[in-house]
């Protein structure tokens, strides 16, 4: 690819940038990891304010349930409820938002300052005549290369790791084992039904 071939060129023309090439990816894959947990940790559903603000948005809007919220005069409390559940989930969302920006601009200050620093020390070996005015614009179209394409792929992995862990919860999820065991001896389903369902225990509760 591009990418390889800018930094094979570099590699040769200078040792001491192509190492700060990969010394500058460092930084960038703990950002990433990072970064995914917790864009992961601040989606919707994942909080309990969003999951509260999407169950109330169903009730408030939904045909199904229209009818006794406008009769038992539910609406502005369920209104107020979902205005405060949405200001904390947004709060949220900014946090996690404000914490992965400022990540990525040291991260990416680090990286460009260790990148021209070893800029600098080639045109030091230029001007102590080490190598060629041709080598040293070969060496910056090569770094630029290698930086954009480095980007390019930064970002590629940042969207690849946020996704994993949204879809870790699918994988959880089927690998998951039954906690009751089946019965020694079962029950024989009737046949007809003529006394409709009866359940008994039954609970749910959303995680907290």
């Amino acid at each position: 690819s591009g990418v390889a071939g800018f930094f094979v060129v570099t590699l040769t023309l200078s040792p001491i940038l192509a190492l700060a090439l990969l010394l500058a990816l460092l930084p960038a894959f703990f950002v990433l990891e990072r970064s995914g947990s917790e864009v992961y940790e601040a989606f919707d559903l994942t909080t309990s304010s969003g999951r509260r603000a999407a169950y109330l948005e169903t009730v408030l809007s939904d045909d199904r349930y229209a009818k006794d919220v406008r009769l038992l005069g539910f609406a502005p409390q369920l209104i107020g409820q979902l205005q405060k559940e949405l200001m904390s989930f947004l709060a949220i969302q900014w946090r996690a938002a404000r914490r992965k920006a400022l990540r990525f601009i040291v991260t990416d200050a680090f990286s460009a300052s260790l990148q021209y620093g070893a800029l600098v020390v080639t045109a030091f070996q230029v001007a102590r005549g080490h190598a060629s005015i041709g080598d040293f614009s070969l060496m910056v179209v090569a770094t630029e290369g290698v930086r954009q394409g480095l980007s390019l792929l930064i970002s590629n992995l940042a969207d690849l790791n946020e996704n994993s862990a949204f879809f870790g919860d699918l994988t959880a999820f089927l690998a998951q084992k039954p906690t009751m065991p089946p019965p020694k001896r079962p029950v024989p389903f009737p046949s007809p039904l003529t006394s409709g369902w009866h359940l008994s225990g039954v609970t749910f509760r959303y995680p907290d």
